[in-house]
């Protein structure tokens, strides 16, 4: 494939992947008086289809780009980042060829038991490289890495590169305990 534009900078951030994505004890969709809330560990995370990695609501004017999103009905459906058509929509709106997906290591740093950032990682690699296969060439994505055993890092590094979409890695430099 040809491409005139590429976004290095697209998210697929944990906010808007499917509510049973996840298996028990790690990041799930829980309704609450306030609406569907994203827990893990027993704490609430944020918004379920919120405005990017902080958990929140989209309100207009905060930040101010966020009234275009609006305006074009980002979130009166599925979320857009994680429906293949919705987001092939939304790049050729602003006329971007293809995507590098990324960005769940954020939320890993919230959680903090070891077993389930790993677990959380490799589910999130295994979906992302196969939305990518949705349309072969439009996304490539960046895996998660869990940075706690370098071991486990470079396990899920080479078990990732074999996904096939995979052209990078995302990981939080953190001591190692």
């Amino acid at each position: 494939m040809k491409y005139k534009l590429l976004s290095g900078d697209s998210h697929v951030n944990i906010s808007w992947l499917p509510g049973d994505l996840f298996v028990e004890n790690t990041p799930q969709i829980l309704e609450s008086g306030d609406g569907p809330r994203w827990v893990a560990e027993g704490n609430i995370l944020g918004v379920a289809n919120s405005a990017g990695h902080a958990f929140n609501v989209p309100t207009r004017g905060n930040p101010k780009r966020t009234d275009s999103i609006l305006d074009l009905g980002f979130y009166d459906q599925l979320p857009h980042p994680t429906d293949p058509e919705l987001r092939l929509r939304d790049m050729s709106l602003v006329a971007v060829d293809g995507e590098i997906l990324y960005d769940i290591t954020g939320t890993g740093m919230r959680l903090k038991d070891h077993d389930t950032i790993t677990c959380v990682y490799r589910i999130f690699n295994d979906w992302t490289a196969n939305f990518c296969k949705t349309y072969p060439g439009r996304w490539y994505a960046l895996s998660c890495i869990p940075d706690h055993d370098l071991t486990l890092a470079a396990e899920e590094l080479q078990r990732s590169a074999r996904l096939g979409t995979m052209r990078g890695a995302d990981l939080v430099a953190s001591e190692v305990t």
